[in-house]
């Protein structure tokens, strides 16, 4: 397998994770009138985590699923 199919496999998975949990912050921000006050969710902090060091190391796939 190639580095970039596996990254573009990578970001795949982890956007598959991102926006169900994007979703439901969008979704508590907009039923609190805008005022999000839940506390930081350790998923969605994980998940951007991993998308910052896939951008560091391979950005053109992350890029393009965008």
């Amino acid at each position: 397998m190639k580095a970039g199919s596996a990254a573009k496999l990578i970001v795949d998975a982890l956007l598959q994770r991102f926006l169900p949990l994007a979703r439901r912050r969008i979704e508590t921000a907009q039923a609190q009138d805008g005022q999000y006050l839940r506390p930081s969710d350790p998923a969605y902090e994980q998940v951007l985590d991993s998308l910052a060091m896939v951008a560091r190391h391979t950005p053109v796939p992350l890029l393009e699923a965008l």
